[in-house]
């Protein structure tokens, strides 16, 4: 992805309320105090695209953003296969090294794995 789409990325995500802040190639926060920096203020985002243009995007989860996120590493991937109608998560991205399930608002229940 190039660094325009970086920075749209991050610009959509916080036109929809969910704070966004850069991170590194190692997926490490590039602002001074991390995912606590997550921001929806859009001059601010351009800002930071701008100092870092092929800054990810990263998200916090929980409060901040109502997103849950899952990550299935290649241990966990056929557990999640035979799981998956009872996992049902709103979206999900293949990584490097297995999944991420995405849950917006998730429901407050427990998943036993």
């Amino acid at each position: 992805m190039d660094a325009a789409a970086l920075r749209d990325s991050a610009l959509a995500l916080a036109a929809n309320g969910i704070p966004v802040f850069p991170c590194g190639p190692d997926k490490a926060p590039r602002t001074p105090h991390g995912f606590r920096d997550a921001t929806t203020n859009a001059d601010a985002i351009r800002a930071w695209w701008a100092y870092w243009p092929d800054a990810l995007v990263g998200v916090p989860t929980g409060r901040a953003s109502r997103l849950l996120v899952v990550d299935v590493d290649p241990d966990g991937i056929e557990w999640a296969r035979q799981h998956w109608p009872a996992l049902a998560p709103n979206r999900f991205h293949v990584t490097r090294r297995g999944w991420h399930l995405i849950y917006t608002d998730p429901p407050d229940h427990n998943i036993r794995c």
